[in-house]
């Protein structure tokens, strides 16, 4: 069976990024800041975040949060917990 192409939708301007300031390398936080002038230059709101409970409950109403894109920053355990609680449609 073909996998289905999902699109998403014109309003989903926001991008969620989850942030473990203790986790990863210390210069992740200018990376950070970068990114999140870069996408905001680009009109995507960015929510930083640091509890993973908010993605949980966000990432569960994608079309409410109107959600674009999840990004995790941190270590390998912040992108495995972040992966978990991400469905593959978000």
């Amino acid at each position: 069976m073909a996998p289905t192409i999902q699109y998403l939708p014109d309003a989903a301007h926001r991008v969620l990024v989850l942030t473990n300031p203790p986790a990863g390398a210390r210069s992740g936080q200018a990376l950070v800041a970068e990114l999140t002038n870069r996408l905001e230059a680009d009109g995507l709101a960015v929510e930083l975040l640091t509890d993973l409970d908010q993605i949980t409950e966000r990432v569960g109403y994608p079309v409410e949060y109107q959600i674009r894109a999840v990004v995790a920053h941190g270590g390998d355990g912040t992108v495995s917990a972040v992966l978990t609680r991400t469905p593959p449609a978000c």
